[in-house]
């Protein structure tokens, strides 16, 4: 059984958000979620999208979005040393930075990075990760939670789960001295999270959304690892189910083809797909795409009129 309270959870964090994005028609936002950086080993979910990731990365800094990462950008469950991580993917953390620098990084924790909300741990973290990458995140902020404008709130999504709260040093070592093993070994999942438990994830999707439903709000999270857009699924479009403009969902960087995510541009928002492809003209070259997502795009001004 699931003993869920997201609506207390989320009725909270609203209460309690730290940090307000306007929102207007100049506003360039791109939003991923659940890339799950590890070190680089059979475990590193992340490692197999990692180039996809940089040219999408690579994308969105030249053309000056501002970047938002809903949480478990690294994988801090299964391993210990913050620097480890940097380490693996430096080229990521560089341009990770490169936004920072430019004060277009907006960092959000999740339930498998959760220390990094923690001052003194993330401090101490950073000072070991800048002898591999100099002034790596300096001043950084980190949230739980972002307004943008006045109606859109985006979080985790793992808000009001026990195995995050009261559980979570439990979860952590089961994690880290038990699926690790399985997973490096086996490649068993975690059955416990709500990317791997259809159940779990369709509990937490039909909470967010009827608290956002309630509250009048547009959501966006992650932490399912499905990407959502207007309330519906892959599978819920293609049987032709009626969107609501409540909840939406950046999907992951784990996908076994492609990294999806979320763009704020023109007041419209749109579900993008990076992933690699063959050139037509030289079947044995290939390039990373970017791909929007058939019917995933909508006027921001339509979805708020219908809140």
């Amino acid at each position: 059984m699931c003993f869920l309270n997201i609506k207390s959870a989320l009725d909270r964090a609203l209460k309690e958000n730290k940090k307000k994005i306007e929102l207007d028609q100049g506003t360039k936002l791109v939003i991923f979620s659940d890339l799950h950086r590890g070190i680089g080993d059979w475990a590193d979910d992340f490692m197999h999208n990692a180039l996809v990731f940089a040219n999408a990365l690579d994308y969105y800094n030249k053309d000056k979005f501002t970047y938002i990462e809903l949480g478990d950008g690294d994988e801090l469950y299964e391993n210990r040393k913050f620097v480890d991580i940097v380490r693996a993917h430096g080229n990521i953390y560089r341009l990770l930075n490169e936004f920072h620098e430019d004060n277009r990084l907006v960092y959000m924790w999740g339930n498998h990075n959760s220390q990094m909300s923690n001052k003194k741990w993330l401090e101490k973290a950073l000072k070991k990760a800048r002898t591999f990458i100099k002034d790596l995140f300096r001043n950084i902020e980190i949230f739980e939670t972002a307004l943008l404008g006045n109606k859109i709130f985006m979080f985790h999504g793992h808000q009001g789960d026990p195995m995050d709260d009261i559980f979570a040093p439990f979860a952590k070592f089961i994690v880290r001295n038990f699926w690790r093993l399985l997973q490096t070994g086996l490649g068993v999942k975690d059955p416990t999270s709500p990317a791997q438990n259809v159940r779990k994830r369709n509990k937490v999707e039909n909470a967010i959304l009827e608290w956002a439903r309630n509250n009048k709000m547009v959501t966006i999270a992650g932490h399912t690892h499905r990407p959502m857009f207007y309330s519906l699924g892959k599978q819920q479009q293609e049987a032709g189910e009626k969107g609501q403009p409540y909840y939406f969902n950046s999907g992951s960087g784990v996908h076994p083809r492609c990294v999806t995510c979320l763009e704020i541009k023109n007041m419209n928002i749109e579900l993008i797909k990076w992933h690699v492809i063959a050139v037509p003209e030289d079947k044995k070259r290939l390039q990373v795409r970017r791909q929007p997502v058939d019917g995933c795009k909508r006027e921001l001004k339509e979805i708020f009129s219908e809140l």
